[in-house]
């Protein structure tokens, strides 16, 4: 399971990403090792571990699908078997959350929220159709901020990194 923070943001209708947005984003974000950044033509989106033992053995986040979807995402799943049974994947290896949140993601799209038993929020980019989705668990254990502002869409796990920018 990673525990960590993300970041990003969505350019609307094509704008490019100010690198400089980015950066302060990445800056923002609390953490062990430096963050991982994912940036397409009008989207960039951050992720940082904030434990050292999350970093060894897990997927990479933001990580692109098969779909070429993006997603990042901080979860931690109660009945991770559950989900690993409805995607058709072997229940008796232990699957990251992350990496069932993944799968989820790309087998179901943002309606992977709906299915999801846990704690959780996830961040997925489809540049295909141009769509974010953005989705925590029902009771917002996982706390997931985001602000529409003219041109772009700004969200994060942690306020601080909102709050960082001039914005």
């Amino acid at each position: 399971m990673i525990v960590g923070e993300f970041a990003g943001v969505f350019g609307r209708n094509g704008a490019g990403i100010d690198p400089r947005i980015v950066d302060r984003l990445s800056a923002s974000l609390f953490g062990v090792v430096k963050p991982r950044v994912w940036r397409g033509e009008s989207f960039a989106m951050v992720h940082r571990p904030l434990r050292q033992r999350e970093v060894a053995g897990s997927a990479f986040l933001p990580c692109e699908l098969r779909t070429g979807a993006v997603i990042a995402a901080d979860c931690r799943l109660d009945e991770p078997s559950e989900i690993a049974d409805a995607l058709g994947l072997a229940v008796g290896s232990r699957i990251a959350d992350e990496a069932l949140v993944a799968a989820a993601c790309e087998r179901w799209g943002a309606g992977a929220a709906e299915r999801l038993n846990g704690s959780f929020a996830f961040a997925l980019w489809d540049a295909r159709d141009r769509r974010l989705a953005l989705a925590r668990d029902a009771l917002g254990t996982r706390t997931l901020f985001y602000v529409e502002l003219p041109g772009q869409v700004l969200f994060a796990t942690a306020l601080q990194s909102l709050l960082a920018l001039p914005e």
